[in-house]
């Protein structure tokens, strides 16, 4: 596990062998917001969310911020 300090910001980075999506609504509940880029792979590009930010946006207890890419 490794922290940075960001100015007034505290990163955490966490690297675990579990599912994305539970791994990161469980830890959701200890974080202030989820920040979290999402390729937007969908069927109907820009109307679909990927199954992570789907989950989080539905279960997460903080805020989500979902980045889309261009790519």
């Amino acid at each position: 596990m490794l922290a940075h300090d960001i100015g007034d910001v505290d990163v955490e980075q966490v690297v675990v062998h579990a599912h994305p999506r539970k791994e990161l609504v469980d830890r959701s509940g200890g974080a202030q917001l989820v920040v979290l880029g999402d390729r937007g792979r969908g069927g109907f590009p820009g109307l679909l969310l990927g199954s992570t930010g789907q989950a989080l946006l539905h279960h997460a207890a903080c805020p989500v911020h979902l980045v889309r890419t261009t790519a």
